[in-house]
């Protein structure tokens, strides 16, 4: 699935490393799984944030009960 998300519909954003595979969490305005969650194999995360800053604020990023059973649907 191909959806663009502009960042005026973005909150914030959170990368995850170390713990499994690296995760970076794009805190999306909507009331509905409000969290996107998309693995970051193959790119920096210092990359990531420092792209990102310039538009968003960093967050703390813990995966929600209903995060984790999402992407094990694969959603």
């Amino acid at each position: 699935k191909n959806d663009l998300y502009p960042y005026k519909n973005l909150l914030g954003y959170g990368v995850k490393v170390g713990e499994g595979p690296d995760k970076l969490m794009l805190h999306v305005n909507r009331l509905f799984l409000p969290h996107l969650i998309l693995p970051i194999e193959d790119i920096d995360a210092e990359l990531i944030r420092e792209r990102l800053d310039k538009y968003l604020t960093e967050e703390e990023f813990e995966e929600s009960p209903i995060d984790l059973f999402v992407e094990y649907l694969g959603f």
